[in-house]
């Protein structure tokens, strides 16, 4: 694999490039999978990053955003995610599973380097990191910067039966 420093000069020249000819070029200039231990290890990087809502930059992210930037450090290109940028703040019923999780691998249990969907209200409206150790790497607007925590007590009991691999991963 590429170091990630030339991961990010090739996703820089290819996202300049014009989209007809972008996507074939991603296929083959980056690394098309990852483990799950690469997910935590790189989403472990934007702990601290501040909360923005839509944000997917070191400038802010949001919960969406924390796996879409983990998979772009990655050099992992997920066409579907590039334009999950026009949600509201409060997502709607069924929003997650229609715009996001279509492209990703239902899982049995939770794996290192997965996603995890959390349940607010009475629908799937958080996403996680679920890490090696029992913990979750997220961003809250309470939070007011990506995290993370233990995922016991309120957090498991907002656990939705949901736990996904994420395009290009390779989790357990």
């Amino acid at each position: 694999m590429a170091c990630s420093g030339c991961i990010k000069i090739r996703r820089g020249l290819i996202n300049r490039t014009p989209a007809r000819i972008a996507a074939p070029l991603a296929r083959t200039f980056l690394p098309t999978s990852a483990t799950g231990a690469d997910v935590v290890r790189v989403a472990r990087t934007w702990i601290g990053v501040p909360f923005r809502h839509q944000g997917r930059d070191r400038k802010g992210v949001d919960c969406l955003g924390v796996p879409i930037v983990v998979l772009a450090d990655l050099g992992i290109v997920v066409p579907e995610f590039e334009v999950l940028t026009d949600y509201p703040r409060i997502a709607a019923t069924g929003d997650f599973e229609r715009r996001f999780l279509h492209v990703c691998t239902p899982l049995p249990k939770p794996e290192p380097g997965c996603i995890i969907m959390l349940k607010w209200a009475l629908s799937l409206m958080h996403v996680a990191i679920y890490t090696n150790t029992d913990t979750l790497i997220h961003v809250l607007e309470r939070h007011k910067a990506v995290i993370e925590h233990g995922f016991r007590g309120m957090w498991r009991s907002r656990y939705a039966q949901g736990a996904y691999t994420l395009p290009g991963v390779r989790c357990g």
